[in-house]
């Protein structure tokens, strides 16, 4: 949030200003003049969040250590465990490949849906 109030900030103030000299509203000084200023800003951490939530460890490891049962477990404690409690390394390096691939595809569909909303 912090990213993006930054960049909502930095949006040259002349721009909103011929904007609403024009007849502008608030709502079309937003939708027509911010929001397109800041989308390189907006895709980034859209990018950003999406990856990290895709490979949270920290909070669900050190809360709940993927417990009680396995209820709150996610793909990244699970390969943590297959490591390095049952040393199964081959699997686990398995499971992070497949966590890149995760990304990736969560990024290029970001991607896509951003550029076509773009492009229409």
């Amino acid at each position: 949030m912090l990213i993006i109030y930054a960049a909502l900030i930095a949006v040259p103030k002349e721009l909103e200003e011929a904007a609403v000299l024009d007849g502008a509203s608030k709502w079309t000084l937003f939708t027509k003049i911010r929001f397109p200023y800041i989308r390189p800003v907006w895709i980034t951490t859209t990018i950003m969040a999406t990856t990290y939530g895709l490979r949270g460890f920290d909070i669900p490891y050190l809360m709940t250590n993927g417990g009680p049962g396995q209820s709150s477990e996610l793909l990244t404690t699970y390969m943590y465990k297959t490591a390095f409690t049952s040393t199964d390394f081959g699997y686990a390096s398995t499971i992070s490949v497949f966590i890149v691939i995760e990304c990736l595809v969560a990024v290029g569909l970001i991607l896509f849906m951003l550029k076509r909303r773009a492009d229409s």
